[in-house]
């Protein structure tokens, strides 16, 4: 009886850690989607005019850390409690198209 328990816990901790991995990976996307953007924009700002931009001053820098403070507080504290109040439905990461991941 208490070797089906231990089983059934392992199973169970097994699931939410595919789970965590699977929304973190999503995450991971997003912020790694958001650095590429910024990082070629900052780039291209500086090739065009260097004087005026430059490529890793302080201020991209720190608007680059608040982007992806932003980014993580959407999908592990904002998209939590809306999935709490069931103000929408969550979507499987297997049900995304993977273009879209």
């Amino acid at each position: 009886m208490s070797e089906n328990v231990a089983v059934s816990s392992v199973e169970a901790v097994e699931k939410s850690f595919l789970k965590w991995s699977k929304e973190f990976q999503a995450a991971f996307h997003d912020i790694l989607r958001l650095l590429v953007i910024q990082i070629v924009t900052q780039f291209l700002l500086y090739c065009s005019n260097d004087s005026k931009y430059r490529f890793f001053d302080s201020s991209f820098l720190q608007s680059l850390i608040y982007l992806v403070l932003g980014i993580g507080v959407y999908w592990f504290v904002v998209r939590k409690l809306l999935l709490t109040l069931e103000f929408f439905d969550e979507v499987k990461v297997s049900e995304i198209s993977p273009e879209f991941i």
